[in-house]
């Protein structure tokens, strides 16, 4: 592999050159902006119960190391805020403060990938999220309306 020239480098930090991209990589360091710059040890399974609904074994939060400073996370949070307010609509996600930005990932010969990526703001749904819609085209489409859908479906069950 060569080294990317600054223009590469500079065309890398948009996503725009050979990038190969992680979705829990991503969805990591979405949480860390929403935790003001310290990302958590991403876990699947709240909790584990046995046949008589007695809790076996609960997930437990983990910091990792802190990847920015609380300013620039804030910052960021704001960016991708502005994104939703103005650019996808707050009232699309009804209910939730969410946080997101959408992106189109560029496959050889294929329809891009969709994405959208973001959190919820709101402490009472401490949700980071990521959609990848494999050939889905560019994000504003189908991976914002499957994250509305099951943000909106993890609301109802969370509490």
């Amino acid at each position: 592999m060569t080294e990317a020239r600054t223009i590469e480098l500079g065309w890398s930090g948009i996503g725009q050159y050979k990038d190969m991209q992680n979705p829990l990589s991503y969805l990591t360091s979405v949480g860390g902006v929403a935790n003001d710059g310290v990302p958590i040890k991403p876990h699947i399974i709240k909790r584990i119960t046995n046949s008589s609904g007695l809790t076996i074994k609960k997930a437990s939060a983990k910091s990792l190391k802190r990847m920015l400073s609380r300013d620039t996370a804030k910052k960021v949070a704001e960016l991708m805020n502005g994104a939703v307010e103005i650019t996808y609509k707050k009232s699309y996600f009804e209910g939730l403060d969410v946080c997101g930005k959408t992106g189109t990932a560029e496959v050889d010969g294929k329809i891009p990938h969709s994405e959208f990526i973001g959190f919820c703001k709101d402490k009472d749904y401490p949700f980071a999220f990521i959609v990848v819609v494999e050939e889905g085209g560019i994000g504003n489409d189908i991976a914002k309306y499957i994250a509305n859908r099951t943000l909106q479906a993890a609301k109802r069950a969370y509490k």
